[in-house]
């Protein structure tokens, strides 16, 4: 089973992400967040046998614009690296992705935790990448995704496309290290 950790934390973060569905002070968290809608979704590859083929289960925890915006990311990833990423949750295949965000906001910064899994067509985990990605107030230039990081009371509002797609980007990298190349 391959694992990547972002932070020597990860542990208590995951099972802090996971236990916090009752919180009322986090914004984003799980509770009362409903799945992307598979209604809104277009399928960008068209899979052949020569592609890994992949379902990408609903993007679990943010506002539907940013799993959308994570959703075709991952999707672009996935197309660069022979990955056929099949939207369709009727559909079973070899694998599927789990990906769950978690943004709060403490004091002048934004946390966005993120745990996504790979599964095998058992359900069992064959692979897992979770993080921590910080986004610093505007004034501060200590990571490269502030650029849209401003004073709002929904964190979400400060995640940018470039630090989504960092993310999409180890999710996808983990996922293709795990699955292997495409089987013809």
């Amino acid at each position: 089973m391959a694992v990547i950790r972002s932070s020597s934390i990860l542990g208590l973060i995951c099972l802090s992400f996971l236990g916090l569905t009752g919180c009322g002070s986090l914004t984003g968290t799980l509770a009362g967040l409903k799945p992307l809608s598979t209604s809104s979704i277009e399928q960008h590859v068209t899979p052949t046998d020569s592609l890994s083929k992949v379902a990408l289960r609903p993007i679990t925890g943010p506002p539907a614009n940013i799993a959308e915006r994570m959703r075709r990311q991952l999707n672009e990833l996935a197309q660069a690296r022979a990955v056929a990423l099949f939207i369709d949750q009727g559909v079973q295949q070899p694998h599927s992705l789990h990906v769950y965000l978690m943004a709060k906001q403490a004091e002048k910064r934004v946390y966005v935790t993120y745990v996504a899994d790979v599964l095998n067509a058992q359900g069992d985990r064959v692979a897992q990448v979770t993080g921590e990605e910080v986004i610093e107030e505007a004034s501060s230039t200590k990571t490269s995704h502030n650029a849209s990081a401003k004073s709002t009371a929904d964190p979400w509002d400060q995640v940018a496309p470039a630090l989504t797609l960092s993310i999409a980007d180890k999710v996808m990298a983990s996922l293709v290290a795990a699955i292997g190349p495409a089987k013809n």
